[in-house]
């Protein structure tokens, strides 16, 4: 239940971290100090070798794709947006983890059909 009722403390302490503002980033923020880039964020994960290129065709249960775009999570699993080719039941472009997908050979396509 959302009371909307003007909180008389001003120690924000108690509130939800949803629910405290936080100062964004400005040139004068940053020359006094008062801003502080949050140290909780996990380092950038870098893979050595993704299993798909892009460009490349996989093979999700029955869907053929081609991967569009591709990049790691936080836990260094490999994440593959593809684009479905031929019937996609409305969803053409999925995002899928790299140990759903596999290979697929190069589909023909036939013009005069």
């Amino acid at each position: 239940m959302n009371m909307h009722v003007a909180i008389p403390t001003t120690d924000r302490t108690l509130l939800p971290r949803a629910l405290i503002r936080r100062t964004p980033a400005t040139p004068l923020n940053m020359e006094t100090g008062a801003y502080q880039r949050p140290t909780d964020l996990p380092p950038p994960v870098e893979v050595r070798r993704y299993k798909f290129r892009l460009g490349a065709y996989v093979q999700f249960h029955d869907f053929v794709g081609v991967v569009i775009d591709r990049s790691a999570t936080s836990a260094g699993r490999q994440v593959y947006v593809i684009e479905i080719i031929g019937e996609s039941y409305g969803r053409p472009v999925r995002c899928l983890q790299g140990h759903a997908l596999s290979r697929a050979a190069t589909p023909v396509f036939n013009p005069a059909a």
